[in-house]
């Protein structure tokens, strides 16, 4: 009987680690590729705009293959003048090192119709 309190704990244990190393076999090969993409300067700061305004805004293009820097905001809804001056200030001032002393043109779109435009 001493014998069976001694075996049986190293017997559920080796049970254990057997199930433990079935279960790592079943995985399949696909699930250790791991693929890592790196955002490029102008999808980095799409994100970081709109977590900073994804409440105000659906979505951000940022273009800057032109000579200036461009960024269009389409907006979830109507803002004013003075909203929108103060909105796109910050953006520039966040924009500044990816921009240079260049300016920036800045829309707000709502429904697919241009509301306001500036350059900052």
């Amino acid at each position: 009987m001493r014998i069976l309190h001694l075996i049986l704990p190293c017997l559920i244990c080796l049970s254990g680690c057997a199930q433990k190393n079935q279960e790592f076999t079943n995985l399949d090969s696909v699930s250790y590729n791991i693929e890592v993409d790196f955002m490029d300067a102008d999808e980095h700061n799409q994100k970081d705009i709109m977590l900073g305004y994804n409440d105000l805004l659906h979505d951000v293009q940022i273009d800057s293959n032109s000579n200036n820097l461009k960024l269009i905001m389409s907006g979830k809804k109507a803002i004013n003048k003075v909203k929108f001056d103060e909105i796109s200030s910050k953006i520039a001032n966040y924009l500044k090192n990816h921009r240079g002393q260049n300016k920036i043109a800045i829309e707000y779109h709502l429904y697919s119709k241009k509301l306001f435009q500036g350059s900052f």
